[in-house]
C-alpha cells in the first residue's frame, strides 16, 4: 500500500471482542478500589550541579568543527570526541531529579495564604510552597532554593517551571 493510499473504515480490521469476557470485566470492577489506588499527578525535571560542563562542552563542539574543517587526522576526532564525552559524563553524574506533586489551585492559594499569615513575602513566600509540593528529594527547603536561585538562575527557573506545569496539567496523558 503506498502512502498516498487511504483505507476506508471496511478495511480496517477490528479486534475480535468476547462479549461473555467484556462483561465479567466490567461487572467486577471495583471503583472505590480504584479510586483508594488513586494518586496525584506527579512532574519532574533535573537539575545539574556541574553547568560549567556547558561551556566546555560547547568550545569541543567549536574544535571538532574547525578540525574537520582543517581536514583533522581521525585519530585528533576521536581524541576531541572522548574528551566530550568525558566531560558530559561528568556533568551527569551530577544531576538530580526534582519531583513535584501536583496539588489544587484551592490548596496552592490556601499555602499563600497562610505563608502570608506567617509573614513570608515575594520569592520566600513562592519557594515554601514549592517546597511543599516537592517530594523527591527530600529536604529542599526555602533556603536551599535560595542558594540554587543565587548560584544558577536558570537551574532555579527550570526547577520553578517544573512546578508550576505540575501543578497546571490540564489532564492525564501517558508516555505511552
Amino acid at each position: 500500500m503506498a502512502l498516498e493510499d487511504e483505507m476506508t473504515m471496511d478495511e480496517v480490521a477490528a479486534p475480535e471482542v468476547d462479549e461473555a469476557t467484556l462483561d465479567e470485566q466490567v461487572a467486577g470492577f471495583d471503583l472505590a478500589k480504584w479510586v483508594e489506588g488513586l494518586t496525584p499527578v506527579r512532574g519532574a525535571v533535573t537539575v545539574y550541579g556541574d553547568m560549567a560542563g556547558n561551556a566546555e562542552i560547547g568550545i569541543l563542539d567549536s574544535r571538532i568543527k574547525e578540525a574537520r574543517l582543517a581536514g583533522a587526522k581521525a585519530e585528533e576526532l576521536l581524541a576531541l570526541n572522548e574528551n566530550k564525552r568525558r566531560i558530559a559524563a561528568r556533568v551527569a553524574e551530577t544531576a538530580l531529579d526534582v519531583v513535584f506533586e501536583a496539588r489544587s489551585q484551592e490548596w496552592v492559594n490556601r499555602e499563600i495564604k497562610e505563608g502570608k499569615k506567617a509573614g513570608l513575602k515575594g520569592a520566600a513566600l513562592e519557594q515554601a510552597v514549592i517546597c511543599k509540593q516537592i517530594v523527591e528529594p527530600a529536604g529542599i527547603t526555602v533556603g536551599l532554593l535560595e542558594q540554587i536561585a543565587a548560584v544558577d538562575g536558570g537551574q532555579y527557573a527550570l526547577i520553578k517551571m517544573g512546578w508550576k506545569n505540575t501543578n497546571e496539567e490540564a489532564g492525564v496523558s501517558v508516555p505511552f
